[in-house]
């Protein structure tokens, strides 16, 4: 009987790499390739796992005398305090907080703010392949009836906006932009009610989107190359709300975005703050690194249909790159920093299951990316 029970110590000894080792490694120092963001080695799988040395009959035999090693405990969230956030369209979302970090689950919308060719006036819908969204997500119309057409009155907005337009921004009867999505020219009148147009190819002729955070303010208002580019930059909107400004988190601190389902992950910034509704938006380029695919949105349609789903966010407040332009690169670097201190994937899978436990949680079944 004794010998029995030895052997089956000895097999579960062997195997306990198998049953317990989750095989989501973090890269240790030394182990990213020249070349190469930690970032990339942790999405690639380029870096390596413990070495695995050969099993010899010896080391079976001596295997039979030992007991098993028990499996490490798992890692666990421990974040203090926990508060709801209300959302319009995606329930309430329970996030969970400490000084050092807050961690939600969201439906991530797809943001273009920063994105050269975001708006153009003669692509008012963002469907002819000029533009990758409408100029309802960036402005509202005082029209000549004094009333004010508002986003969700598209149509009529859009109608107002070209008259506006082909009346060279001030036609005679008084109807004029209001512009907030799109960088106005002055703030005073007229300029105010006249959109930046970008004097750079290739994107002549588009109008300016701005970001409330800056990747270059020595640039003018009217530049684009101001502003963080939606299509490169990987950038989040965190939603406005009293619990999160508590906590500090305000524009430019890092974040680490997860797709739950493929484990995709990216490094992000807050480049704005949003309207409370909302539980959560990111830049093209954060979307299109979480999805893993190569292609760009060309239309108000695709960008519809280009997030990601649901994601799990850790944001890291006061936590910001070093001084100096805002790169993904720089991005990338310092946010991998704060992740691992915050104690990495496991920590954040850790999180996320108490998430999806919670009582208050939406429920909403995590999805793949969205198919190409």
């Amino acid at each position: 009987m004794r010998s029995c029970f030895a052997a089956l110590i000895a097999v579960l000894s062997l195997s306990g790499c198998a049953l317990f080792h989750s095989g989501e490694i973090l890269p240790a120092p030394g182990s990213v390739a020249e070349g190469q963001t930690p970032l990339d080695a942790l999405q690639t799988g380029s870096v390596p796992g413990p070495a695995q040395a050969p099993v010899d009959a010896g080391t079976q035999a001596e295997a039979t005398e030992t007991e098993a090693t028990p499996a490490s405990e798992p890692a666990a969230c421990a974040l203090g305090s926990r508060f709801v956030h209300n959302t319009r369209y995606d329930g309430d979302r329970v996030v969970l907080a400490d000084d050092q970090a807050l961690v939600l689950r969201s439906v991530m919308a797809v943001n273009t703010d920063g994105a050269p060719n975001s708006f153009h006036p003669k692509d008012p819908w963002g469907e002819t392949g000029l533009a990758i969204n409408t100029v309802c997500n960036a402005m509202s119309v005082f029209a000549a009836d004094r009333r004010i057409v508002r986003p969700d009155q598209c149509r009529k907005l859009v109608s107002e906006f070209e008259h506006i337009r082909d009346g060279n921004w001030e036609p005679e009867d008084g109807a004029r932009l209001i512009l907030w999505g799109v960088a106005r020219q002055g703030d005073r009148r007229p300029e105010k009610y006249r959109p930046c147009l970008n004097q750079q190819a290739p994107y002549a002729g588009y109008m300016i989107a701005p970001t409330a955070l800056a990747a270059d303010p020595e640039k003018g208002l009217c530049e684009q190359g101001r502003y963080l580019n939606a299509l490169e930059v990987p950038f989040i909107i965190r939603p406005s709300g009293r619990e999160f400004a508590l906590r500090g988190v305000d524009r430019g601190d890092l974040a680490m975005v997860l797709e739950p389902v493929s484990g995709r992950m990216s490094p992000a910034i807050i480049g704005d703050i949003g309207p409370g509704w909302i539980s959560g938006e990111g830049s093209v380029a954060l979307h299109k690194a979480l999805r893993g695919v190569e292609t760009l949105p060309q239309s108000r349609g695709a960008t519809r249909v280009y997030g990601a789903g649901e994601t799990v966010t850790v944001i890291f407040p006061k936590e910001a790159i070093p001084p100096g332009p805002i790169t993904p690169a720089a991005i990338a670097a310092a946010a991998q920093n704060a992740f691992s201190a915050f104690g990495g994937l496991a920590r954040l899978r850790a999180c996320d299951a108490e998430l999806v436990a919670d009582p208050l949680a939406p429920q909403v079944a995590a999805t793949p990316a969205a198919a190409q």
